[in-house]
């Protein structure tokens, strides 16, 4: 009997500081607010961006390593197809930098199951040299077509990354994503469990960038893996960013698809908010029902 008027004592103590009102336990208007705080919360909490996840096989990726990146290490791999301006150079060889001075851009294009070949654009003022085997240095040209070919390695990806590209009426060698999904994954905080996917197909001849509002340039950057195939480069990227784009055959910029989380499926994402309105509410009426069973019982003097 004496733990029960302790109990008790606690209890009418807790009612006395005055924290909640008898009747909340009953309240429909407080379980209103309980809601409309969830929510609020919730909403506060979405984060910005998304991740977006590109899964495809294509005929072209270009990549564009940024300012002060390191260059690829797969990049001396390629075997180098120097122009016919360019005078003799026995076994030539791509020497990188630590670190680049300038945006790199890598344009791969699908030859065969063994075969890549790639365009560089803009490795001279990127620090990239080309060294012949007497050990001349060669002038790096505007555009430096590589080969890479054999037993290729899967390739890391990172930077900012196109996939596929619209043909236009004057192209006559085109190299197309053939096929492929764009998903899309929202994420609650600050809890990392809550997750919600959803997944848009891209047809043949699409081409998908995904872009970042709170980045300068506009593009997000990527990161994933590449490898040849028969049936051409397979691909995956993860970038994060607030939208991506989907140009397709035959339609003008205008009528460009765009791809991003509604507000609907990052509130969904939010789950675990549900089980912390759900706490609060239960704690809210044990306090009450505290409250009202402490008034019915005569305190102790």
């Amino acid at each position: 009997m004496a733990r029960v008027s302790r109990v008790r004592m606690r209890l009418s103590r807790i009612a006395r500081l005055g924290w909640v009102s008898p009747g909340l336990v009953f309240s429909a208007t407080a379980v209103v607010d309980i809601l409309l705080l969830g929510l609020a919360l919730a909403v506060a909490a979405m984060p910005r961006t998304a991740t977006f996840v590109v899964e495809a096989v294509t005929e072209r990726v270009d990549l564009t390593v940024l300012e002060g990146d390191r260059p690829p290490a797969w990049l001396a791999l390629g075997r180098i197809d120097l122009p016919p301006s360019v005078p003799g150079c026995p076994a030539p060889a791509l020497v990188l930098p630590k670190l680049l001075r300038a945006p790199l851009q890598i344009v791969f294009d699908h030859v065969d199951g063994q075969t890549i070949s790639g365009e560089l654009v803009g490795g001279g003022g990127s620090g990239l040299e080309i060294f012949c085997g007497s050990g001349k240095a060669l002038a790096m040209p505007p555009t430096l077509s590589l080969t890479w070919s054999g037993e290729l390695p899967t390739l890391n990806i990172d930077g900012r990354t196109g996939v596929g590209a619209v043909p236009t009426p004057a192209a006559t060698n085109l190299r197309l994503l053939r096929s492929g999904t764009i998903s899309v994954e929202s994420s609650s905080r600050p809890f990392r469990s809550g997750f919600v996917r959803t997944e848009t197909r891209l047809a043949m001849g699409d081409e998908v960038r995904v872009f970042d509002a709170a980045d300068h340039l506009g593009e997000a950057v990527a990161h994933g893996v590449l490898r040849s195939g028969t049936d051409g480069l397979s691909l995956m990227v993860r970038a994060r960013g607030d939208h991506a784009e989907i140009s397709r055959v035959g339609q003008n910029q205008a009528g460009v698809a765009v791809v991003a989380p509604t507000f609907w499926d990052k509130v969904r994402a939010q789950s675990e908010w549900g089980i912390v309105l759900f706490c609060g509410a239960v704690m809210l009426n044990l306090l009450a029902a505290a409250q009202a069973f402490a008034a019915r019982t005569p305190s102790e003097p």
